[in-house]
């Protein structure tokens, strides 16, 4: 079963080439992410459209570290797999 993990809200987000993009910053200083299946340890968010009150939960696919091992990004996909073709991928860069 998906879980609703770590809500944020999508204004901090910016639409940009098909992707939510964001600082993760921008999430608030006590920021965590959360289980996203009851039976798996993924973990990720759930994105609450600030215009509809839509959620979607969202999983880390992958993170993105430099040479040196720090992290630059990290990508999200739509955790329902009945989703993940309508929704755009998230991306939070590590500022």
């Amino acid at each position: 079963m998906i879980l609703s993990p770590a809500p944020v809200s999508s204004r901090p987000f910016s639409y940009i080439d098909g992707m939510l993009v964001a600082d993760l910053s921008d999430l608030g200083r006590d920021f965590r992410f959360g289980r996203v299946w009851d039976d798996a340890c993924d973990v990720g968010l759930t994105v609450i459209s600030a215009r509809t009150g839509r959620k979607v939960v969202y999983v880390i696919e992958n993170e993105q570290r430099d040479r040196e091992g720090e992290l630059q990004y990290i990508e999200l996909r739509p955790a329902s797999r009945f989703e993940s073709d309508d929704l755009p991928a998230v991306r939070l860069f590590n500022d």
